[in-house]
């Protein structure tokens, strides 16, 4: 996954498509549970606008046959 934060302050999100995927879901160190709105992608990109300033780590998961 690759990241590159915006003059705006936004993050945009990169990452490599799964053969098979249907969906990706992200996911951020703030939320563990996943990042909202950010479930059932079926884009391989994301764009982030983080309310404050700091460090974030961000992954991602692939549904492949219905299992994440």
């Amino acid at each position: 996954m690759a990241g590159v934060v915006q003059p705006d302050n936004s993050i945009v999100l990169t990452w490599s498509g799964v053969v098979g995927a249907t969906s990706y879901k992200l996911y951020e160190t703030e939320s563990p549970s996943g990042v909202s709105g950010a479930t059932a992608l079926t884009t391989t990109t994301s764009t982030r606008n983080p309310s404050t300033m700091r460090n974030y780590q961000y992954w991602v998961t692939a549904l492949v046959s219905g299992t994440e």
